[in-house]
């Protein structure tokens, strides 16, 4: 993992939102191959509670294959939000929670879509 994409990820498990944001945009500048900092920049609205930013990433990329890879958006997303569940634990925000669920129901479906697409 690169530096501007972990930095992004540590920010988040400190509840810096607002840095997550800042770093993965300031990421996508100096490094704009590392397409995979999208994923952090989606969780940073996600939880700053910016939905509207957060699901035009998810919508965007959810149908899309990494630039370094054949690793899927979709895979990448939600396993993030596998991995972030602690963090939505701590904040005890309802809203959060409901958004990541109708979010991660989305991905889903497009994830089953994109694995079949693949193996043809």
């Amino acid at each position: 993992m690169h530096l501007v994409e972990g930095l992004p990820w540590y920010q988040l498990f400190n509840q810096d939102f607002n840095g997550v944001i800042s770093s993965a945009k300031r990421g996508l500048e100096l490094q704009p191959k590392l397409d995979g900092i999208h994923t952090n920049l989606a969780l940073g609205y996600l939880y700053k509670e910016e939905f509207e930013e957060a699901e035009k990433i998810y919508n965007d990329y959810k149908n899309k294959v990494y630039n370094d890879s054949r690793r899927l958006f979709v895979d990448a997303f939600l396993k993030d939000f596998i991995d972030t569940k602690p963090i939505r634990e701590k904040m005890h925000k309802p809203e959060i929670n409901k958004k990541v669920e109708d979010i991660e129901r989305t991905l889903k479906v497009e994830q089953k879509l994109m694995h079949k697409k693949l193996r043809t």
